[in-house]
């Protein structure tokens, strides 16, 4: 069966965002993160293709202003390019004084790129910060530290992607005790 509806119909596009949510929340409860942050970048990706056609009076994507000008295809994917066509939703993030769209805004547009996460297969880390974020958030928690082995240049990057920001390092030192008598002691720390 051949499926015959146009891809960047509005409706289509509306209808997409819905059930990608679906699938985002879906996904989130049983703990799959980056499915979860996949689709729920995706849904955004369609509701606000939906939102420049409603806001042109156009019922294609593909007869809005945007899509006409040339673009290149990854820019179609790009959610900071797509949100540049909807003023509403700038303005309606800008003027939040919670902050909580702009932090949401940043979280999904820093942890949503679609080719990685379509073919990242290990995901422990950053579904481990995820949720230390989650319920600090849920909790009241205003900020949260973390710290790195410097070898751990994974790690190092998902941080900087979550928008930690560096700070002056430790330099920790330790005395081995059994090296120095074979006598025994036990660990203090």
């Amino acid at each position: 069966m051949t499926y015959r509806h146009d891809t960047y119909d509005r409706r289509i596009q509306l209808g997409a965002s819905r059930r990608r949510r679906e699938d985002a929340e879906a996904l989130h409860e049983a703990r799959r993160w980056t499915g979860a942050i996949y689709l729920a970048g995706y849904a955004i990706e369609c509701s606000l293709k939906a939102l420049i056609c409603s806001n042109e009076g156009k019922n294609s994507f593909k007869e809005t202003r945007m899509f006409k000008s040339g673009v290149q295809v990854n820019t179609l994917h790009n959610l900071t390019r797509l949100l540049q066509e909807v003023p509403a939703i700038q303005r309606a993030i800008r003027l939040d004084r919670t902050g909580t769209y702009i932090k949401a805004w940043n979280t999904i547009t820093s942890l949503w790129q679609k080719d990685e996460l379509r073919y990242w297969d290990d995901h422990r880390d950053l579904a481990l910060k995820l949720c230390g974020i989650a319920y600090a958030r849920e909790h009241g928690g205003t900020s949260i530290k973390t710290w790195n082995d410097s070898p751990n240049t994974a790690m190092i990057s998902i941080n900087q992607q979550l928008g930690f920001v560096r700070k002056v390092g430790w330099i920790i030192f330790l005395k081995d005790f059994e090296q120095e008598s074979q006598g025994d002691r036990k660990s203090f720390a």
